[in-house]
């Protein structure tokens, strides 16, 4: 699978103009607990509190039956999810380095009803200016058992990584990294760069219909971060400008002039 930075990398190699639909649309977009609320965008954590216990198991119930349950020994953290009639599925595991935040979406992310749900761990966080680096994990129930799939990304937010495009009634993942890159008389510098995917029968899938998009890091942005606005990363975009020329194929990788 491509990064975000290698279709920053390609879009420089093709300079056509972008189209402005395209360009334009996802500034109108919303995030889907704003606009579905919380009875259609379930989303909730594990508390901090207690982690520090060896041999703890704390359990989410989940709206669509079953628990999701995080289960500590001496040197890991693993997550189970169980439902009836479903086998015990063993999701992921992390060492007891530092301890992972946890937050878990249902609902309003693939075909109603399909009883998919999303882990989102957070697996470190970095020195200076603590960008935090998570795996997103999608889960969906089928004849053969569970489908998973994951995808890695940076400054998760449930309210504001999960997107509700204008017109649509399920909600897409704006993923999103931070990489440096430069542009024409401006020289380097460090952007934030972003791009949809939708889940489809439990996998996620790059959107070709939207717009990659960058923001430079300037003062400006760095003071909205630190603001800390719920709605990020999706609100930290509002400013940011398609990558000139391209978007994204269906497969994430293939660059197709605009």
């Amino acid at each position: 699978m491509c990064t975000v930075r290698d279709a920053v990398v390609a879009s420089l190699l093709v300079l056509v103009p972008f189209r402005s639909a395209l360009a334009q649309d996802w500034r109108q977009d919303r995030s889907c607990a704003e606009a579905l609320g919380p009875a259609r965008f379930r989303h909730v954590a594990l508390p901090e509190e207690g982690v520090e216990r060896r041999g703890h198991r704390r359990c989410l119930p989940l709206a669509g039956g079953g628990t999701l349950c995080e289960l500590a020994d001496d040197t890991s953290f693993t997550y189970v999810l169980e439902r009836a009639p479903y086998p015990r599925l063993v999701v992921a595991s992390r060492p007891r380095v530092t301890y992972p935040l946890v937050d878990v979406v249902e609902t309003a992310l693939a075909d109603a009803g399909d009883g998919g749900l999303v882990l989102a761990l957070r697996d470190a966080v970095s020195n200076g200016m603590g960008v935090a680096y998570w795996t997103v994990f999608a889960m969906q129930p089928g004849p053969a058992g569970w489908r998973v799939d994951s995808l890695a990304t940076e400054d998760y937010r449930a309210r504001g990584s999960w997107v509700l495009v204008r017109g649509e009634a399920r909600c897409s993942f704006l993923e999103t990294h931070w990489d440096p890159d430069s542009e024409p008389g401006r020289g380097e510098g460090l952007y934030l760069g972003a791009r949809w995917h939708r889940l489809d029968g439990g996998r996620f899938a790059v959107r070709g219909d939207r717009p990659l998009l960058r923001r430079r890091y300037l003062f400006s942005f760095e003071r909205e971060r630190l603001r800390g606005d719920r709605a990020a990363p999706l609100a930290w975009l509002r400013e940011a400008v398609p990558v000139p020329g391209v978007r994204p194929s269906r497969n994430g990788c293939m660059l197709k002039r605009g």
